[in-house]
């Protein structure tokens, strides 16, 4: 499983190194954040601080799962269909 993820996780952690954002840029589109009720790394006040970083609406979405929700697997597999479907609702709106 590394050698398909070491890629994408060494890509995260050179951005969390080395990014410097003194003032954040806006966008003027809608921003919808994610987060899971049982993760411990991303909480809600985390995903709140994207609301900065437009003029336009901001809402946060609590799906179920822990922080790999995403990936789906197993008992997560309910969390990410919930994510996805929420993805797919709110773009149905704007478009």
């Amino acid at each position: 499983m590394w050698a398909q993820y070491v890629g994408l996780m060494r890509a995260d952690f050179k951005l969390f190194d080395e990014y410097d954002c003194r003032r954040p840029a806006l966008f003027g589109f809608p921003i919808l954040a994610f987060h899971a009720e049982n993760d411990r790394r991303v909480t809600p006040q985390h995903v709140q601080r994207w609301a900065a970083f437009t003029t336009g609406a901001f809402s946060t979405r609590e799906v179920p799962g822990h922080h790999l929700f995403v990936m789906g697997l197993g008992e997560q597999r309910r969390a990410k269909e919930a994510w996805l479907s929420s993805i797919a609702e709110a773009l149905a709106k704007v478009l």
